[in-house]
């Protein structure tokens, strides 16, 4: 479990990922010029950061931030200075980013399916690699087997990302790899109804679009695993009635 120290003197445990911010209540006051005082509270938030393993608390970030609203606030010539500091307080809140881990067996309800390709990566984190690859390099036996891409790696430029891949780098991937688009679904909350919503979706439509589901772990929370959806239709047939091909409007190519 990593700390984070805020000022001298003052450390958080923190877990492996977590969301910061800070809030400040401070008293002003004015001198109204007949002997009287005027004190005035006012109250400060700043925006949540993510903080984890590769992403230090910006206690810079925080102070300039605040020091802004300060400033804001009294800059309407309104003559109010800063008494004192009423209440200080880091609110910190567990944090769990949406990224592919390790393996994690298809779930029984997509199995019959047969419309995903699930690569087991049991001795690593790059999930999200594999799932990329068995949709852009098929084989035509075991597709779940990691042996069946490594011949392949090198096609891919992988420079900046980070394992296991946070959807928020799935861009930068794009941006490496200008003949790829990814598009990600991520189950619905409600696994009786089986639906899903979409988690990317690629901007760039005249690439080769590669759509990719994100499974969750039930024994873990914080583990999740990328899969290739090789047949969108087969993936949706159950929410409707109709027996013929489906089709989704997730990107111009499929």
């Amino acid at each position: 479990m990593p700390a984070v120290v805020v000022n001298e003197g003052i450390v958080l445990a923190l877990c492996r990922s977590n969301k910061i911010n800070v809030r400040a209540d401070a008293s002003f006051i004015r001198d109204n010029g007949d002997g009287s005082i005027a004190r005035v509270t006012a109250y400060f938030h700043t925006p949540p950061q993510i903080v984890a393993d590769g992403h230090p608390l910006d206690v810079d970030s925080i102070l300039a931030d605040l020091n802004r609203q300060v400033e804001n606030w009294n800059g309407r010539a309104s003559g109010f200075v800063i008494d004192r500091i009423l209440r200080f307080v880091v609110c910190i809140n567990a944090y769990r980013p949406l990224h592919g881990s390790t393996f994690i067996p298809t779930p029984k309800w997509l199995k019959g399916k047969r419309c995903i390709i699930n690569v087991e990566n049991k001795t690593d984190r790059k999930c999200f690699i594999w799932s990329v690859l068995s949709s852009l390099y098929p084989p035509t036996s075991h597709p779940e087997c990691v042996s069946r891409y490594i011949m392949y790696q090198d096609r891919l430029n992988v420079k900046g990302l980070e394992y296991p891949v946070p959807t928020k780098l799935i861009p930068l991937f794009e941006k490496n790899n200008p003949s790829i688009a990814i598009n990600v679904l991520y189950p619905d909350a409600d696994s009786k109804s089986k639906g899903f919503h979409i988690l990317y979706r690629s901007p760039h439509r005249d690439r080769k679009h590669v759509n990719l589901l994100l499974l969750d772990d039930p024994e873990n929370p914080s583990k999740n695993h990328y899969v290739w959806v090789k047949n969108m239709s087969a993936l949706i047939c159950h929410r409707t009635k109709h027996r013929t091909r489906v089709h989704v409007c997730i990107s111009d190519k499929q």
